[in-house]
């Protein structure tokens, strides 16, 4: 019987590899950080909040995880629904850095492998009418 489960085991292990290998395979590189930390904001202050872009660094202070997915998808705050009560409530600090001088946009890219990728975040985009949009 253990000799099954062992077939198995490494059946579905090379399985798996094979599915890794041609999803990356198949996938175009994603811009990703250098190195990144995501943190809970432990202050709560709304003092200072914000997204600050500068040569090779990338900061974020105490946004919500709606705020952030809305800079990120560059949408208004409220063309992002769904996710978990605390999407809302909970304030998080980004900090991190790329190799050599990158624009804005790329970094926004960055940040949405990092939502996607890193922290396991579901994307899904779609329009979403509000009384804003035409």
């Amino acid at each position: 019987m253990r000799t099954r489960t062992l077939a198995f085991a490494r059946a579905a292990l090379s399985t798996a590899a094979v599915s890794v290998f041609l999803a990356s395979a198949q996938e175009p590189a994603r811009p990703s950080f250098e190195v990144d930390s995501v943190r809970a904001n432990k202050d709560n202050t709304t003092s200072q909040l914000g997204v600050r872009i500068t040569p090779g660094r990338f900061t974020v202070q105490n946004l919500t995880l709606r705020r952030i997915v809305s800079v990120a998808y560059k949408v208004r705050y409220l063309q992002v629904s769904g996710g978990p009560s605390w999407a809302d409530s909970e304030g998080y600090d980004i900090e991190a850095n790329t190799a050599g001088t990158k624009g804005a946009d790329e970094m926004l890219l960055m940040l949405r492998t990092l939502l996607e990728i890193d922290s396991k975040c579901a994307s899904i985009t779609r329009l979403k009418r509000t009384p804003f949009t035409r």
